[in-house]
């Protein structure tokens, strides 16, 4: 499923980026409060100076990379009350569900309770659209996928909260709720349609929580919105209404954007920063940080994802949990919060993550796997009980994408 390089090849920084925007499917589901968050980490981080070195798969996601040919059909289950699953009802659903027909599918985000999507290059978004979450220039609620605007090279989006974010053509572009700032265009103004943030063309990564927002531009790390407790990362608690350079390195792989925390992989070393009451940074204490910090000496940290309180990753194929382990979302079997990252399981071949509010999803051999919190049938084995440990969902061994909402769960995969 994943394509192989040969150990040989060395890619630079931007030709790494490139070739994620460019050839492989992303998700990045980002919720908070209600919400949880999921961006993966693409890169296997054999990272070197200024290059990677892939170790046998570069990209995990292009199984078609060589042909050219897509064939991904976007499914969906769980919470459905404002037509967050896109199947044109507001059905609830216990099972993955196939949303349309097309299967050119690129890209995910479950927002907090709306979703966003890339087919054909075309930026799409569907359910609640109260605060112009969608981008449609309304505040109507869709439960169906909508075309937004008429562009066909949108490269990633992200679903928060109540906003979102999105790259096109190395721009930025943000929408929605925008009390905080979390926007990014210098004002507290709610947006109901795409604006671009700046004039950079440089983004590489951009990943929405709950108040605030995280980007990648040129390897940089970069900071908006809320700050109420530390977040943003820039040693303040100072709302900011405009990107932030995060200190001066310029080697920041991933980011992903959680409740109140936030999490960041820097040449293969995780690191994390914001709200940590129950361990979601992973350092030990339940202490805020307003900083990142190191979390660990390891550097072969290769996924995160930060979630409504709790905080998923993948380190040389294994899966680590740790923060709030109500209803079991950490997958070790308890209902007991780690502070710091704790195994799943014993398995090697994890290749995906997406923390949501309450449950957790993950591919592991193309296969799809979920635990936590079930009362929406979230986790989508046909049932309404939660789990405390991963279950395969399913047979199918064609997943490639997954993203975590609030109490819903968006995926792709091969029919």
């Amino acid at each position: 499923m994943a394509v192989s390089v040969p150990n040989t090849n060395t890619f630079s920084l931007q030709d790494v980026f490139n070739a994620v925007k460019d050839h492989a499917p992303a998700v990045s589901g980002d919720l908070s409060d209600c919400f949880a968050k999921a961006i993966p980490g693409y890169f296997d981080s054999n990272y070197n100076n200024d290059s990677y070195a892939p170790s046998g798969s570069l990209l995990r996601f292009r199984n078609y990379h060589s042909s050219g040919v897509a064939v991904y059909y976007i499914f969906a289950w769980g919470d459905n009350y404002y037509g967050q699953l896109g199947d044109g009802t507001t059905t609830q659903r216990t099972s993955p569900t196939q949303i349309g027909l097309d299967s050119d599918w690129q890209m995910i985000s479950a927002g907090c309770i709306h979703s966003l999507g890339i087919k054909g290059g075309k930026l799409y978004a569907w359910g609640n659209n109260t605060d112009g979450q969608l981008g449609d220039g309304t505040i109507t609620n869709r439960t169906s996928p909508v075309q937004i605007g008429s562009d066909s090279d949108w490269e990633m989006v992200s679903g928060g909260a109540d906003h979102s974010l999105g790259i096109k053509g190395g721009k930025l572009y943000a929408w929605g709720y925008n009390y905080y700032g979390q926007l990014g265009d210098g004002t507290t103004t709610h947006r109901n349609s795409p604006v671009q943030i700046g004039s950079d063309s440089d983004w590489q990564m951009v990943s929405a929580g709950l108040t605030h927002s995280l980007g990648i531009s040129s390897g940089k790390l970069y900071a908006w919105g809320g700050n109420g407790i530390g977040q943003l990362g820039d040693g303040t608690t100072t709302q900011r209404t405009s990107p932030v350079q995060i200190g001066s390195d310029s080697d920041w792989q991933v980011v992903s954007a959680g409740n109140n925390h936030s999490l960041g992989i820097k040449r293969g070393k995780l690191y994390a920063w914001g709200y940590n009451s129950n361990g979601q940074l992973g350092d030990g204490t339940t202490t805020n940080r307003t900083s990142p910090v190191q979390i660990g000496s390891d550097s072969d940290w290769t996924m995160i994802s930060a979630g409504d309180f709790h905080s998923l990753g993948i380190k040389s194929g294994k899966l680590y949990a740790w923060g709030y382990n109500l209803y079991g979302r950490l997958g070790d079997g308890t209902m007991i919060d780690k502070n710091v990252p704790v195994q799943i399981g014993s398995d090697s071949d994890w290749e995906l993550v997406s923390a949501g509010d309450f449950h957790s999803l993950g591919i592991k051999g193309g296969k799809l796997y979920a635990w936590g919190r079930n009362n929406f049938g979230q986790l989508g084995d046909g049932t309404i009980t939660l789990k405390t440990s991963p279950i395969q969902i399913g047979s199918d061994s064609g997943w490639e994408l997954v993203s975590a909402g609030n109490s819903y769960s968006l995926g792709l995969k091969q029919s």
